[in-house]
Parts: structure tokens; C-alpha cells; sequence
């Protein structure tokens, strides 16, 4: 009800308003008065001036305030006959209009922070969370409001939708309210994500909750290819929202599945290789949080195609002939042997490889191609030339001979030439 006609407060409404505490009220009623006020707010004996008076004394009488009552102003921001904006450097109490120098009735506010912790019950359960969310985060406190929709709840700056509020009775001894608020865990990622809860915009001291660590259940599939073409799907738990993938001390980047599912599957491209390997690390890092247990992937061994199995492989025995090897998961540097015997390769890519073999003879000379320590299974040989004489001269006395692919033999036709001087000799 109103005191001498001096208007009808009805609600009061506020949040707060900047770092130095003060409050900026919003208030709500009837007969507040004329937009129109004196240009010095405040001035004593003023005709026409509208003012706004808080305490913090919640029984003030505002037909009748007393020294003890410590009456301040609230400094006029916006003012109607139906809604006032003010701000106060009071933070909780009574607020009333004066209109002309009659007063209203006085409503209460209460702009102190929330405080979060009851008497045998912890400020927040649980202070863990799956990357994916979709727990219930329950805060427990005073100064929570008297309904859902004046408190607000975020954690690592994403909202927490309240999904229940339970307004509990003052603990012994206290008149202040508390209550209990549950609110949808949002997906997120990292430890240490500080949890904010809001009352009309003051904020309790800060709670913090851990998302969990990557887990790593699967890999598949778990060899891949040297060239830089396979994709790799990990499976497991707490991916979070951007993961990255630790492949052999090179960290890559990480493509997450949609919705829940993102934070139990991730897929990468396996990267190029230039020496294949095996029994390589693979983990995945969210945030500042990295697996505790590494998988392994492995490179595939060479293999030789088709091609290159069907084809004959023959050259003389001083060497330098072409040997070309056509196949995959050659990587861009390996070794290549020919009877043991080390070819000299100027071109080497992942699927292909031109190499001269190295002086030798044999017709069944295993050809082996290592690359990261495995070797290609297929069986390959190369046949070096059989020996041929291909000219005499001249063909009816002592002479010497040409002959072909005689690889090491020394001094053939010296001792030819030896034997037919003797001959003639004897």
C-alpha cells in the first residue's frame, strides 16, 4: 500500500553493476511519478523532483526513517510512472519512491552473492564429468534465489540448464534461505573448469570440475600405409570437443564424430612416411590431457605387385643393368640387394623404385627390398647372363679369345695364348 500518495511499488528486480559493488535496481509499480525531474537530483526543497531511497535496515518506515535507518539515495538512471532504474550502493534492504515528498511503500532486495556449502553437504557433486556431459551437476547453498529462473550456472563458460531447484529450510540458528539446484552438465574438456553460479547476476566464489582424460579402446586399422592415404578410426572415451592425435611424437589433427559420438570417435589420416616403421606410439591429447595408456600403429611392409613378380629380371654379370621395382609401402628410402650385394637406387618413391644391380653372376640371385626394418615377402630373383664366347681370331693358330659374362675369371685369354705357344713349341 502506499503512504501519502506517494505511488505503489510493486516489484524490484536488479543485477549487479560493476566491480566497485554497486547494484543497479529496476523497479516496478504505479504513480511513480513524471519523467520531468529538477536538473540538480536531490535538491533540498525542489518542487517537482522524484527521488529513490534505499536502506539497509529491511523494517525501515519510509513515512518516517530515523538516523539509524542509514538512508541513502539511488541514483536515478531511467524513471516512467510505471518503472524506475537506479543504481544503489546498497546491496541488500529496502527501497521506496518519493514523489514530490510523499513516499511509497518500501520493497526488499537482496543483492548478496551466493554462498555455496551446507552443513554436511558439499557446494557441488560430482567434480568429475565425461567430456560428453549430460550428468547432474548439483550446487548446494545459501542465497539461491526463491526460484529456478533466478539462478544461472555455467561451467568453462558453457551454460548448465538448471533441470531442478529445491528450496531447503534455513539451517539452525540461521534465517537465511538455502537450496539445492541440479543442472544438465555441458560437453566440454581440460581440468580445472571453473563453474560460476549466478543469483540475478551476483556470482558465488567459484567451484571448479575436471573433465576427464582421453581413453583409448581401439584402433583401426592398426597398420597403414606409407603414402599418406589411410584414414584411422580411434575409439574410446573423453575426446572432448578438439582432440588431437600423437602419432609417433607428431601431433595431428583430429576430425570428431557428431554429437556424443564425437567424444568416443575420432578419425585421423595417417601421415607419409619416409622409413616405414613398426610398434610406432599412438595417443590422443584433449586440452592439457593426454592418454595414460598409448596403442601402437605400425606401417605396412613393402610389397612388390604383380608387375614386377611376372617380369624377367636379367643383366650381365659386370652390373649396371635396370632393375625396377613396382609395388606399395616402399616409403622413400630403404635398401635394395641383389645376392647380398647392394644395388645403387637414384629413384625411390612409395610405389616405385629404379635401382643398377651390382656386378655379380648366378642365375638365382634373391632380390631383397627393406624399408623400416621389414622386408617385402614376395620372393624376386634376378638371373645373371650365362657365359658366351662370341668371336675367335683367328680361328686356326694360337690366338685369343673374346668371352662374354665371365664375371670374376682372371687371365683367360693369356692362358689360352700360353697353351698355344707351347704347343707350337713342342
Amino acid at each position: 500500500s502506499s503512504s501519502g500518495g506517494g505511488g505503489d511499488v510493486i516489484g524490484v528486480g536488479g543485477d549487479a553493476f560493476d566491480p566497485s559493488n554497486l547494484v543497479r535496481l529496476l523497479l516496478y509499480g504505479a504513480n511513480l511519478g513524471q519523467a520531468e525531474r529538477s536538473a540538480v537530483q536531490g535538491a533540498a526543497g525542489a518542487a517537482n523532483v522524484n527521488r529513490v531511497w534505499v536502506s539497509p535496515n529491511t523494517a525501515v518506515d519510509p513515512a518516517a526513517p530515523t538516523a539509524a535507518d542509514a538512508v541513502q539515495e539511488c541514483f536515478l538512471v531511467a524513471y516512467s510512472h510505471t518503472a524506475i532504474e537506479c543504481v544503489s550502493a546498497v546491496q541488500t534492504g529496502a527501497v521506496w519512491v518519493d514523489v514530490g515528498g510523499a513516499q511509497s511503500n518500501a520493497e526488499l532486495f537482496l543483492f548478496l552473492s551466493p554462498v555455496l556449502g551446507l552443513e554436511g553437504e558439499p557446494g557441488m557433486t560430482p567434480t568429475e564429468s565425461a567430456t560428453e556431459g549430460g550428468g547432474t551437476l548439483t550446487i548446494a547453498g545459501e542465497r539461491l534465489g526463491d526460484a529456478r529462473d533466478d539462478v544461472n550456472v555455467t561451467v568453462g563458460g558453457a551454460a548448465c540448464p538448471i533441470i531442478a531447484y529445491e528450496v531447503l529450510a534455513p539451517a539452525e540458528g540461521s534465517t537465511v534461505a538455502s537450496a539445492r539446484v541440479s543442472c544438465r552438465i555441458p560437453p566440454g574438456q581440460g581440468r580445472q573448469r571453473e563453474v560460476v553460479v549466478m543469483r540475478r547476476g551476483l556470482a558465488a566464489a567459484p567451484m571448479y570440475l575436471d573433465y576427464l582424460p582421453p581413453e583409448i579402446t581401439s584402433v583401426a586399422p592398426a597398420v597403414v600405409n606409407t603414402d599418406g592415404t589411410t584414414t584411422v578410426t580411434v575409439r574410446g572415451y573423453n575426446f572432448g570437443l578438439a582432440a588431437e592425435v600423437l602419432f609417433d611424437r607428431t601431433m595431428l589433427p583430429a576430425t570428431h564424430g557428431a554429437g556424443v559420438d564425437g567424444h568416443r570417435r575420432i578419425t585421423f589420416v595417417a601421415p607419409a612416411s619416409p622409413q616405414g616403421g613398426t610398434g610406432l606410439d599412438l595417443g590422443v591429447r584433449v586440452g592439457d590431457q593426454i592418454t595414460a595408456d598409448f596403442a601402437t600403429i605400425a606401417y605396412a611392409p613393402p610389397a612388390l605387385d604383380a608387375a614386377t613378380l611376372a617380369a624377367a629380371h636379367t643383366g650381365p654379370t659386370e652390373g649396371g643393368a635396370p632393375l625396377v621395382l613396382t609395388g606399395a609401402n616402399f616409403a622413400t628410402n630403404g635398401t635394395v640387394t641383389v645376392g647380398g650385394r647392394p644395388a645403387v637406387c637414384g629413384e625411390w618413391a612409395h610405389a616405385r623404385i629404379a635401382c643398377a644391380v651390382p656386378a655379380g653372376e648366378g642365375r638365382r640371385q634373391r632380390v631383397v627390398l627393406t624399408v623400416g626394418g621389414q622386408v617385402a615377402a614376395q620372393a624376386l630373383d634376378f638371373a645373371y647372363d650365362a657365359p658366351a664366347v662370341v668371336a675367335v681370331s683367328p680361328a686356326s693358330a694360337p690366338s685369343s679369345a673374346v668371352v662374354a659374362n665371365l664375371s670374376r675369371v682372371e687371365a683367360v685369354i693369356a692362358a689360352q695364348a700360353a697353351a698355344a705357344a707351347a704347343a707350337a713349341a713342342a
